[in-house]
């Protein structure tokens, strides 16, 4: 649903906290977006995960996790 990715939009400029972002909320409507097929948050996630720029939720990043050899659990990103 298209308004899930507006809602992350909101979130992540402060629009319901007094210009303060709220990252785990935008991202929650993020990924609820890419859950119904919306596009371009299908892409923005995929750029999130994959480290690449992008313009939606553009200060969102992920964690990158250190590698634990011979670890069939552990990835890196």
């Amino acid at each position: 649903m298209q308004v899930h990715l507006e809602l992350a939009k909101y979130n992540d400029v402060g629009r319901f906290t007094n210009h303060e972002p709220q990252m785990d909320c935008a991202m929650f409507h993020l990924e609820q977006a890419a859950a119904c097929s919306v596009l371009p948050a299908i892409v923005t996630m995929a750029e999130i995960y994959l480290q690449l720029p992008h313009d939606i939720l553009a200060s969102a990043t992920v964690k990158v996790f250190e590698v634990i050899p011979h670890c069939p659990l552990s990835t890196s990103f």
